[in-house]
């Protein structure tokens, strides 16, 4: 299933097998935005028939899924109950039908109103929007000056070094980016998002083809085969590896899909999108990196995190975690704390690590609430004892 989230610029993203079950609903989410903050609230890049598509694919997928479970629940019956069954998912089936096309109505009008309130949030133009968002992606805000805001870490890192086949068998290194800037496009074909992405990074290629290189990293669970079909169909012109354990774990896992991170020329990361962007976000990155002129001001931050996770060990204050009250040196114990144990969503991350990850699992939300609590009593003084003194 994938998910957008109304908080700010929040584009559609799908949550890699891992993580589907830890995600909240995308329909829970939109319940809790609040549309009257100064935020301004966007369902990434989709249009009304797209939001309507894939919350439409969304249920049938669901549907789909109990259709081959009542098929295997049939096929376990005894033979003198066979008859009584299948009319039974007959009627099961044509409930299913009834409620999908409920489903869908009631979506259909949905959508349109859902566009119109946050469309009313939106300037009435680009040339009155610009980019920030932190570290992680864009947010859209208006200024006077209508000019867009870029955002690199000022501490990148190399990127992770591989030497593999594509899916034509050519060699793929990352000593060979030099020189270049460089897009690493972790997607799947299974991905919507990634399939609607994919036009728009073939365009990238096709006009920055001396200074850009794209490489597309499958998460596919499908043969090289069956990508590199998948990829031909689509007219991808730039190579495809496949991701394996040993290329994605120096990220600190891949949670959502499509999955982009940005390589200035020097082979070092300064900057992560995870979702569905706009073309002109990529570009504008992608020419600031060149040192062409780009309509955007370019701003800097440090990567506690946001990049690569096992940086969140840098990282000072951590989403929804307050640590006010505390001493500098109960701060930095909670820190410590939060950063070595894990959290018990079933991300295999740290809790400091979720929290950055994943601003809305309330598991790790509250247990590095516990952290600081347990940290601050733990370090508290304990109150004087009447009528003793300090040399006793």
């Amino acid at each position: 299933m994938c998910e957008t989230i109304a908080e700010g610029f929040s584009p559609l993203f799908c949550p890699t097998p891992p993580f589907q079950g830890l995600r909240q609903l995308t329909v829970s989410r939109l319940a809790s935005a609040d549309f009257n903050s100064g935020s301004t609230a966007r369902l990434g890049t989709v249009s009304t028939p797209q939001l309507f598509t894939h919350a439409a694919a969304s249920f049938l997928d669901t549907v789909g899924v109990v259709i081959v479970l009542s098929r295997l629940v049939h096929f376990q019956c005894l033979t003198h109950n066979r008859i009584v069954v299948r009319n039974m998912r007959k009627s099961f089936l044509t409930l299913l039908v009834a409620l999908a096309g409920t489903a869908c109505l009631a979506i259909g009008v949905a959508a349109p109103r859902v566009h119109h309130a946050l469309s009313a949030k939106l300037p009435a133009t680009d040339s009155n929007v610009s980019i920030s968002q932190g570290a992680l992606g864009p947010d859209i805000k208006t200024q006077s000056t209508g000019q867009r805001v870029i955002r690199f870490a000022n501490n990148p890192q190399a990127v992770p070094p591989f030497l593999v086949n594509d899916l034509d068998g050519d060699v793929i290194s990352t000593a060979a980016f030099r020189g270049k800037v460089v897009l690493l496009n972790f997607w799947a074909t299974w991905c919507p998002p990634c399939r609607e992405e994919i036009p728009e990074l073939i365009d990238l290629a096709n006009r920055y083809q001396d200074t850009l290189q794209i490489v597309g990293i499958s998460m596919d669970d499908a043969s090289p085969a069956e990508v590199k079909q998948f990829a031909t169909r689509l007219g991808v012109n730039y190579p495809i590896i496949m991701g394996g354990r040993e290329i994605i774990s120096p990220y600190g896992g891949v949670p959502a899909l499509p999955t982009t991170y940005i390589v200035n020329r020097e082979g070092r990361i300064v900057q992560k999108h995870v979702g569905l962007y706009p073309t002109f976000i990529y570009e504008d990155e992608i020419r600031a990196l060149l040192d062409m002129p780009v309509d955007a001001s370019i701003q800097t931050f440090e990567d506690t995190g946001q990049i690569f996770l096992k940086n969140a060990a840098l990282a000072t204050a951590l989403p929804g975690v307050e640590f006010a009250g505390l001493t500098p040196e109960q701060k930095k114990a909670a820190l410590k704390r939060l950063n070595s144990e894990s959290c018990d969503c079933g991300c295999r991350l740290t809790l400091a690590q979720c929290r950055i990850n994943d601003t809305s699992c309330p598991v790790s939300r509250q247990l590095a609430a516990r952290v600081v609590k347990e940290v601050a009593q733990v370090s508290s003084p304990s109150p004087a004892t009447p009528g003793s003194s300090p040399n006793n």
